[in-house]
């Protein structure tokens, strides 16, 4: 089952935070920039892709900055409790 079957959004949203942790595949990025003028045009909302995610679930200005500190943190807090640690893959996924 794909998870973003019928869930476009959760997809950009996502790829939003996949993004705010330095984890976005570059290739999906250069995806996501492409449909900008498409997305601009769905939600009648100017800017990028990333910008228009953030104005849809009503985030803040500095949510992605918010996120990545929450996600350095937790790597870190679990680097000293012995977790495995995760980097991203060449296709933007999480892995050990």
């Amino acid at each position: 089952m794909n998870r973003y079957e019928d869930k476009p959004f959760l997809e950009l949203l996502d790829s939003y935070v996949l993004r705010a942790i330095g984890a976005l595949d570059p290739d999906k990025e250069a995806i996501l920039d492409a449909l900008e003028v498409h997305l601009q045009e769905v939600w009648n909302l100017p800017g990028r892709w990333h910008d228009i995610v953030a104005s849809r679930m009503r985030f803040s200005a500095d949510q992605a900055s918010h996120i990545n500190m929450v996600w350095l943190t937790a790597r870190e807090d679990g680097a000293r409790h012995g977790a495995p640690r995760l980097r991203s893959s060449s296709r933007g996924c999480l892995s050990m």
